[in-house]
């Protein structure tokens, strides 16, 4: 699994994370990763859905989210989305099995920082 990376490992691979992001790729999904702050070593993947009608499912994407933030291990610091109806992004620090977003989404982010 790509995706699982060695205990003492602490290298972020672009590549592993585009991998992992796959089969959101396969449903229409661009992803874009930047880094907002060099100076910090803040990174962001950006998740856009440009068919803005119908948005994405939460159900579609929270698999592959989870599993990205498995990847990124301790180096994640937040989650943010934006809602067809709403533009504005909401925070969400905690991203786990239990997070649950009703509406369909605009578009996403992942903050991470990579040391």
């Amino acid at each position: 699994m790509k995706y699982l990376r060695k205990y003492n490992e602490s290298y972020i691979n672009i590549e592993d994370i585009k991998d992992i992001c796959l089969e959101l790729t396969d449903l229409g999904i661009v992803i874009s990763i930047s880094s907002t702050d060099a100076y910090r070593n803040k990174n962001v993947i950006y998740f856009r859905n440009y068919n803005i009608h119908n948005g994405m499912k939460w159900n579609d994407v929270k698999d592959c989210l989870l599993r990205l933030k498995d990847y990124l291990g301790d180096k994640f610091i937040e989650f943010g989305y934006s809602s067809v109806t709403n533009l504005y992004y909401n925070h969400i620090t905690e991203l786990n099995e239990y997070t649950y977003i009703k509406e369909p989404i605009n578009s996403m982010f992942l903050r991470y920082i990579d040391i």
